[in-house]
């Protein structure tokens, strides 16, 4: 006898091919913009740690680094004890809150993140319509950072 299924109705349908979607998305880019860190030997989100550092004028703490990266705390640890290691990044005490260790990119950090940086957005040209991205995504994010924190 075949199992019954209720209907899916079509709402959920959609929603689910979209999470899909976007999830084999990240995993193709990951793709690509791993082959475009080969030089390096870095994976994705080391890249991205090093990217984000590279963008903040001020070192930043690992929650801000795990609240826009999306990784959980002891992966986060462990991205930065490799860059920590590879003499990318270094931590330091905060200077007003013990609890807390600041990142920052050494010298050598922010030459490998802007190598990187140029050698990903060449992996990419042509792949994404920047003009387009960040709005939508920009919307998509701050959507679900509000159901994650409900």
């Amino acid at each position: 006898m075949a199992a019954v299924t209720p209907e899916v109705p079509p709402v959920e349908v959609e929603a689910i091919e979209a999470a899909r979607a976007l999830s084999s998305c990240a995993a193709l880019l990951s793709r690509v913009a791993g082959r475009a860190l080969a030089p390096w030997g870095m994976s994705w989100p080391q890249a991205m740690s090093l990217l984000l550092l590279r963008a903040r004028d001020e070192p930043a703490t690992a929650t801000q680094l795990v609240d826009q990266l999306g990784l959980g705390r002891t992966a986060m640890t462990a991205v930065v004890d490799r860059l920590q290691r590879r003499g990318w990044v270094r931590r330091t005490p905060h200077d007003r809150d013990r609890r807390v260790t600041l990142v920052a990119l050494t010298e050598e950090g922010r030459r490998i993140a802007d190598d990187a940086a140029l050698a990903v957005a060449r992996a990419l040209d042509g792949a994404l319509d920047r003009s387009q991205l960040p709005i939508l995504f920009d919307s998509l994010t701050a959507q679900l950072n509000r159901q994650a924190d409900t």
